[in-house]
Parts: C-alpha cells; sequence; structure tokens
C-alpha cells in the first residue's frame, strides 16, 4: 500500500513540474522586435499614376529610400482577391537604421499601399498607426493597425505561424524569421 502511494506522489509531483514547464513556456514572450515607420506619401509620388503595381512600388521606394538615406531595403506584397475587390494593395517596406543611443541595427517595417483606379497605379502612405482592440494581446504576436481611405488595415507579427490569427495575406519575412499577416475591415465595420 506505501509503495502505490509513493509511486502516485511521485507521478502527481513529475506531472506537476511538467505542467508548470509547459505553462511557462506558453507564456514566455516570443515576440518579433521591429519599429513601425509611418510616413505620409512623399510629394514626389503623391497624386501621380503608374502603369503598374511595380512601377507605382519602386517609384515610391527609391523616393522614400532617398529621404531617408537608405542603401538597401526589402519589400513585398501579395495581391489576392480582396485586395483586389478593395482596389487596395498593401505592401510591406523592410529596412535597418542604425540606433544614434547604441549604434546597433534596429529592423523597421514600414507598410505603404497601390491603389488601383481605371487600370492605373497609384502609391500612398500614412503617417499614422494605432493598435486595435479586434485583437487579443498575446505574448507571441505584436499587432499595429492604420487607417487608409475607407478601410483598416490590422497587422500581425508572429515568429510562430499557429499563433497567426486569420488573415487575408501572409508575409513570410524570411530573412527576419518571422511572419505579418494583414486583415482589411471596412471602416462601417466597426460602427
Amino acid at each position: 500500500m506505501r509503495t502505490k502511494a509513493r509511486v502516485i506522489t511521485i507521478l502527481f509531483i513529475a506531472l506537476s513540474i511538467i505542467g508548470l514547464i509547459a505553462i511557462s513556456e506558453t507564456m514566455k514572450s516570443d515576440k518579433p522586435i521591429f519599429t513601425v515607420y509611418a510616413v505620409d506619401t512623399p510629394e514626389e509620388v503623391k497624386g501621380k499614376t503608374y502603369n503598374s503595381v511595380e512601377d507605382a512600388m519602386d517609384a515610391f521606394q527609391n523616393v522614400f529610400a532617398e529621404q531617408v538615406g537608405l542603401d538597401e531595403y526589402e519589400s513585398t506584397y501579395k495581391i489576392n482577391k480582396q485586395f483586389e475587390k478593395n482596389n487596395e494593395i498593401p505592401i510591406l517596406m523592410s529596412f535597418n537604421v542604425k540606433d544614434k543611443r547604441n549604434g546597433e541595427e534596429q529592423l523597421n517595417i514600414m507598410p505603404f499601399y497601390i491603389s488601383i483606379h481605371n487600370g492605373k497605379y497609384t502609391a500612398s502612405s500614412y503617417g499614422v498607426t494605432g493598435t486595435t482592440e479586434r485583437l487579443k494581446h498575446s505574448p507571441k504576436y505584436v499587432v499595429f493597425s492604420q487607417p487608409v481611405n475607407e478601410r483598416y488595415y490590422d497587422f500581425v507579427a508572429t515568429k510562430d505561424l499557429k499563433y497567426m490569427p486569420e488573415s487575408d495575406a501572409v508575409f513570410h519575412l524570411i530573412d527576419e524569421k518571422f511572419y505579418i499577416g494583414v486583415k482589411a475591415f471596412d471602416k462601417d465595420y466597426l460602427d
């Protein structure tokens, strides 16, 4: 009888330890680290139309890179039915900037948008970002939101896809080793 009680006690202690380890692992913060960079559309591209998504994207990036003094940057986008329906394609531009305080490279992510109208493309960006109440806070992802024309775009960055909420598109930033999901909401959705 004593042996049985000892075995049960040892099993209980072992399972408790395993449970505590599992809980601490799920609660551990494992968010991507980056700065959200937001600027208004540069005057040089404001209102100009282009013949393709790539032309509009290149024009915006070149002007922005020159203004900020960037030598290297990357951009990614996806065209899907939701974005085509909205006549707006979100683009994520990533670049590193040296932190003036400690001299270390800091990753920056900047969303900008290509609008489609009558077969022509325009580039725009918005100097406002914020948070959203549509997604609960998590130690596993970073959330930011941006109002654009008649929509809000929610962005969720995570290192592991299993924590990604429903998104219209998911971008894999391979060099940075994380994912960013984008979800568009009509402003009416919030009312």
